[in-house]
């Protein structure tokens, strides 16, 4: 997801590989990512409930409320809200676009994390 970003700031990079490359915002991933996990058994216990309950809560803060000022206990991960904020308004499939150094995408077909059909998008 970051080698666009990171590359737009290192010019003397010679060419990029990536695997399982999302193009949806991290926190989106995140609650795909925990429901699929948590329904791996056919049921959703209390726990899983509940941690996926807290989850939603914190991508909806993240998308509404977020500020600098946010504190990490209302963010997914707890991961801080300069972080959060600086992927706020990047697209990493418009970045490609400005890159012009040779680029592999590799994908797998079974990926629960990077499905194909965030692949293909």
């Amino acid at each position: 997801m970051l080698l666009p970003k990171i590359t737009l700031l290192n010019p003397q990079v010679k060419g990029l590989v990536f695997m399982a490359a999302n193009v949806s915002p991290l926190e989106d991933l995140f609650l795909k990512q925990y429901d699929y996990l948590f329904h791996l058994d056919g049921t959703l216990d209390e726990v899983e409930q509940k941690r996926l309950s807290q989850m939603k809560n914190q991508v909806r803060y993240l998308k509404d409320t977020l500020t600098i000022s946010s504190t990490s206990d209302k963010l997914p991960f707890q991961i801080p809200s300069s972080c959060w904020l600086s992927l706020k308004n990047y697209n990493p499939t418009e970045s490609v676009k400005k890159i012009s150094v040779p680029m592999l995408f590799l994908q797998g077909e079974q990926d629960y994390q990077v499905t194909l059909e965030e692949f293909n998008s």
